[in-house]
């Protein structure tokens, strides 16, 4: 009677916050945008391991939060709303993700939230966030009063101190403005572990370990009936990986409406230009790609490529839009539109045509370009020479030596493949702009 995780197009909404392919998704942001909530709570229930609890709960990690919304989370939940519970007659516990699923007693790590979900989206706008989950193993019952009783508790919480919640969300948002006008700040987008473990005590139940002629592997199973402490390493924590410095604004042509569209389901603020300008640019170029070898969530996801990046004089067409990062969503448009971040529209896959070459060179014409280049560039000559003598893979192919001219002629390079569409833009760059551009918010309102 549940039912399955996946909506009627086979997506799973806790996986779509930040590419809002599903209407259900779409429709969400609206209310969030309409509404603004300063707290949310996500509500779900689990399967895995068997444990005591009556339900596991997840915030995230405090490095991808602005400080005052941590401290007000770790206040109000932890500080609080669990003794509180608890007293309750309920245990809970920080969410169980067990490194071997087959083995509890080799601790837990972090599941690996990201802005893809609703934690992680909801630290992007800046707000604190809680995810409830109960286990399927549980009666009912206690699942729907476990869930309604830390609500209420969090509920009781704010409404004590609505003045505190409110205080610290504006902060949030007056920090990521402000953030703009500091040239030499630091956003991480990608997170790793952090090496230092922590001990924390499992309460569980006795368990058994033993070999499966089914799978050929291990089989742990459960017996609720011996409830059982355990002492085990705690490996939640993440520090900041790859960091990025933030343009004072970015750039996206016209034409890549795909991008626009998502700025505009994410309530994202940008302004039109009305008028052709022709402007000098930071760009990336992106190189290597490699997809993943089968599709997630309706998408075949960019798994990795090279970036480097590349001055660009481009000129924008009328209609394109800038993206200043001096507005609270600031770090939703960054999340969106740096290519490295995890749920990147680059690595959602919506920009894979910039990796496509749309035009080649017929062999018997190459063979005539080859010749002219050859007899114009010694240097190019001698690259050619030294490939052949290296790479015998390269010289018993045909058509990889013809396309060694051929992306080095003017043919190639003017295709501009795996020039990524969006520009950065510093501050002076953004003051050069035509000042008529017209200012519009994404459902383009004043």
């Amino acid at each position: 009677s549940m039912g399955f995780r996946g909506q009627s197009q086979y997506l799973n909404l806790n996986r779509d916050y930040v590419k809002a392919d599903a209407p259900e998704m779409r429709a969400w942001l609206k209310l969030w945008q309409r509404w603004l909530p300063d707290f949310l709570i996500d509500v779900h229930t689990t399967d895995g391991a068997d444990y005591q609890y009556d339900l596991t709960w997840y915030t995230e990690d405090p490095h991808k939060l602005n400080p005052a919304v941590n401290e007000w989370q770790h206040d109000a939940i932890v500080n609080h709303a669990i003794p509180a519970y608890e007293k309750r007659g309920h245990l809970a516990s920080i969410y169980l993700e067990f490194k071997d699923g087959r083995d509890p007693r080799k601790g837990i790590a972090n599941f690996g939230s990201g802005t893809r979900f609703s934690t992680g989206y909801a630290a992007l706008q800046n707000r604190p966030a809680l995810l409830i989950e109960t286990h399927m193993l549980k009666p009912y019952a206690n699942r729907v009063h476990a869930t309604y009783d830390l609500v209420e508790l969090m509920l009781e919480q704010i409404n004590q101190h609505p003045v505190a919640l409110l205080a610290t969300t504006a902060r949030a948002d007056a920090d990521t403005v402000a953030r703009a006008h500091h040239p030499h700040s630091s956003v991480p987008l990608t997170f790793k572990p952090d090496p230092q473990s922590t001990p924390y005590e499992l309460k569980g139940y006795a368990f058994t370990i033993s070999h499966s002629d089914i799978s050929g592997s291990h089989w742990i199973q459960y017996d609720p009936s011996r409830p059982q402490s355990y002492t085990i390493d705690n490996w939640n924590g993440l520090l900041p990986d790859l960091s990025i410095t933030p343009p004072a604004a970015y750039a996206v042509p016209a034409q890549w409406t795909a991008i626009i569209d998502k700025l505009d389901a994410h309530g994202i603020r940008y302004q039109r230009i009305d008028r052709p300008v022709t402007i000098h640019a930071e760009g990336y170029q992106l190189d290597d790609p490699s997809w993943a070898g089968k599709p997630f969530e309706g998408h075949l996801m960019l798994r990795d490529f090279t970036q480097r990046t590349a001055p660009r004089e481009v000129t924008l067409p009328a209609g394109s839009v800038i993206v200043p990062l001096d507005q609270r969503t600031a770090n939703v448009a960054i999340n969106l539109l740096e290519p490295q971040a995890p749920d990147s529209l680059l690595h959602w896959g919506f920009l894979n045509a910039v990796f496509e070459i749309k035009e080649y060179g017929e062999p018997r014409v190459v063979e005539q370009l080859a010749r002219e280049m050859l007899a114009k560039d010694p240097a190019l000559h001698a690259e050619f020479q030294h490939k052949l003598h290296d790479d015998p893979a390269f010289a018993a192919n045909s058509g990889a030596r013809l396309q060694f001219f051929f992306e080095r002629s003017p043919w190639y390079t003017a295709q501009h493949v795996g020039a990524y569409p969006v520009l950065r833009l510093d501050a002076g760059q953004l003051h050069h702009l035509p000042a008529n551009r017209a200012p519009t918010g994404s459902d383009g309102n004043p």
